[in-house]
């Protein structure tokens, strides 16, 4: 026991030796830190919109009361309700007249307003349109929302940044913990450690610990500064770092081992984090979700970090993705380990 804490304390202080990856990590942490906390904190789940009627606005003024998140402002003109949408004091602007006796409806919208804006201000305009004209859609509209209603519940965009955040340093740790194995390896001392009385089940062994120690620390140390730890998601949170602390040393083991120089071990760990980070990228941008994304063992970290830190879900919630992902971790670990085994025999 005493000669494996040896290695892992030579090994943290050889890591941080390399000021680049003790600058960087510990940078990056801060950084984020500070990026979230500048970062808006609350989400604008309100439509606003202006409307200026020639005629009917009480029977469509009634009608907009009824719809939930959607902010009517009323313009005395249509030279007024311009001006509103040109200040972007709303987001779009829906105007009424009757030229010549003919009804004539009018969207307005600014022109850094977003298509999805404008989109749902087309909405509204075509159903006052129908109101209007006397001939209202007559069909029965029931809403209905399968699985969590988050009406009202949106989050942040920078509480889905933080576990992006999270990930990327977790990534970082493929270039740590892979240089050392590679540099150790090329450079001998690995060989010169196994000389010693130190067998190559505790020269792993050690490795495993630094990796895990690393890994996790950093984790806890940005999970604190993004404000993710909290009563309800300290024991989840720390599960699947652990899960995910295991699932980088496995694949660091795998990257060393083949890693013939720097030059070659930042290709590989190139490749190796964009993979890792891509499910954490469906978070901030939910369009952009792939079939591919589920064959990432990182998306069972990433999912299950996502529902229980942003939106309160419980840990017996995830117990298929906890399976799943240890059960990676353990294959790719003792995958890492026999290749790295191989390379030291």
């Amino acid at each position: 026991m005493n000669r494996v804490l040896s290695i892992v304390k030579k090994d943290v202080t050889q890591i941080f030796r390399n000021r680049f990856m003790a600058v960087i990590t510990f940078l990056a942490i801060f950084i984020y830190a500070i990026v979230f906390h500048v970062m808006p904190s609350k989400v604008e789940e309100t439509y606003s919109m202006g409307f200026y009627f020639e005629k009917g606005r009480e029977a469509v003024e009634e009608q907009i009361s009824e719809e939930e998140g959607v902010e009517a402002v009323w313009a005395d003109n249509e030279k007024e309700l311009k001006k509103l949408v040109e200040d972007e004091d709303v987001q779009a602007g829906l105007s009424f007249t009757l030229p010549e006796g003919k009804p004539k409806i009018v969207l307005y919208t600014s022109s850094q307003t977003p298509e999805e804006i404008r989109e749902a201000g087309d909405v509204i305009a075509r159903e006052a349109a129908y109101n209007l004209s006397g001939y209202p859609l007559n069909v029965a509209f029931d809403e209905v929302v399968i699985g969590p209603d988050l009406l009202g519940k949106q989050i942040p965009a920078r509480n889905k940044m933080r576990i992006l955040f999270v990930v990327v340093l977790l990534a970082v740790e493929f270039y740590a913990l892979g240089n050392l194995i590679s540099e150790e390896i090329r450079k001998k001392t690995a060989d010169a450690i196994l000389v010693t009385p130190v067998s190559i089940s505790e020269f792993m062994t050690a490795k495993v610990a630094t990796g895990i120690f690393l890994t996790f620390f950093e984790g806890l140390l940005a999970a604190f500064l993004l404000n993710i730890i909290s009563i309800n998601t300290v024991v989840p949170f720390i599960v699947f770092l652990l899960l995910g602390a295991l699932l980088v040393v496995a694949f660091s083991f795998v990257l060393g081992t083949i890693s013939r120089s720097f030059l070659g071990l930042t290709a590989y760990g190139t490749l190796f984090m964009v993979v890792f980070m891509g499910p954490a990228f469906t978070l901030i941008f939910p369009g952009g979700y792939s079939f591919w994304i589920k064959a990432v063992p990182s998306y069972y970290l990433i999912i299950p970090l996502d529902g229980i830190v942003n939106y309160g879900y419980a840990l017996s919630d995830y117990l298929s993705e906890i399976a799943y992902l240890a059960s990676f971790d353990l294959v790719m670990l003792l995958l890492g380990l026999y290749v790295l085994r191989r390379r030291l025999t």
